[in-house]
């Protein structure tokens, strides 16, 4: 503390206060696989094998690097979209997403999860799966195919859309306790921190400065 008047200075005296962000690593994995009929194809042309594997690492590079980018403005929940409206006939959905220009998140062949709430568990304790067969990027309408449990029964309007495997199945109580990594969304939230607030080990609440917008 410092004060113009020595005495005031002396009696109101504190230690610094020093906060330190606890910050830890998440893993992200991308896999690419080299079937047996591509070696097989290309067995007789070195250079045609070297074209395919590095198309095929190529689209694996492309494929983290966009999930990354994206993560990077997001708050750590894993949440793509939210769906707007949702219908099935059978074992095929068609998903509107609520905002559609979330639709850029979303990736053909994608499996996913979703979750009454940002960051809480997957319906079905994980169990209920859709695969995105198609997607209608002008109009944000996402075509699904469940490949397992009941998402036609369990998927209602509301909901947050996320890859499988991005929350954990039972949910995630605290930031620090998900899977992606924590984006400019966590950092700079868009709405007050409660007094509880513990983001890294750190307490938001005591000063506006640290709670972003």
């Amino acid at each position: 503390m410092r004060s113009a008047t020595f005495v005031n200075a002396q009696t109101n005296q504190t230690p610094p206060g020093v906060s330190s962000f606890f910050v830890f690593r998440v893993s992200n994995y991308q896999l690419v696989t080299i079937t047996n009929e591509l070696i097989e194809a290309t067995k007789e042309s070195a250079g045609a094998f070297v074209d395919e594997v590095k198309l095929n690492m190529d689209t694996g590079f492309r494929n983290l690097s966009n999930d990354l980018a994206s993560s990077l403005f997001e708050d750590g929940t894993g949440s793509r979209g939210v769906i707007g409206t949702i219908a099935f006939v059978g074992a095929v959905g068609t998903i509107t997403l609520a905002d559609p220009t979330t639709v850029t998140q979303f990736e053909n062949s994608m499996y996913l999860w979703a979750t009454p709430t940002d960051g809480g568990a997957p319906t079905g304790a994980g169990a209920d799966i859709a695969q995105i067969t198609g997607v209608n990027r002008p109009a944000g309408i996402l075509t699904v195919l469940v490949t397992g449990g009941a998402p036609a029964a369990d998927w209602l309007a509301g909901y947050f859309l996320v890859v499988q495997g991005d929350i954990p199945i039972a949910g995630a109580a605290t930031t620090t306790a998900f899977l992606k990594i924590s984006g400019l969304g966590a950092w700079l939230p868009k709405v007050a921190v409660p007094t509880t607030d513990s983001f890294w080990g750190v307490n938001r609440s005591v000063d506006s400065r640290l709670q972003g917008e």
